[in-house]
């Protein structure tokens, strides 16, 4: 019996360690993205209203076909995305007219140090001859 219920208390550790060990952590009021699965759960983060997390990207990462974008409408990412010269590779098909992996940024934002690389798939980019542009500000990429 005492032997089932080690193997059963080992297995309940071993759980909650591997859960902990892929959760998004934060250092010094700065999260840490090395993962795919990191970046997503900083997006849901910056969405649901935490618009001022700031964050250091610590590998490259393949975002694949799926991922939720950073920001919306409602809660525009402001705080500081420090990439530290790391790459994030993505491959979208969005349905929506923006499109981007940062998607709704408000003043403030800083994006810096940070290589994206590959491919917004649009079925349809211009409508009645008028194409969306891309709004760049200065104080926003560095």
């Amino acid at each position: 019996m005492s032997k089932k219920l080690l193997n059963l208390c080992m297995t309940a550790l071993l759980s909650v360690v591997s859960t902990a060990a892929w959760a998004l952590s934060e250092v010094d009021g700065v999260y840490q993205i090395g993962s795919a699965a990191d970046l997503e759960e900083f997006a849901q983060l910056v969405n649901d209203g935490s618009v001022y997390a700031n964050a250091v990207l610590t590998a490259d990462i393949d975002r694949g076909i799926d991922g939720t974008m950073i920001g919306t409408e409602a809660n525009k990412y402001q705080g500081t995305f420090e990439g530290a010269g790391h790459t994030i590779k993505i491959n979208m098909y969005p349905e929506d007219v923006n499109a981007a992996l940062f998607r709704y940024t408000g003043f403030g934002a800083v994006i810096q140090n940070l290589k994206v690389e590959g491919t917004i798939h649009k079925q349809q980019i211009c409508r009645r001859s008028r194409c969306t542009k891309l709004r760049y500000h200065p104080w926003l990429l560095r």
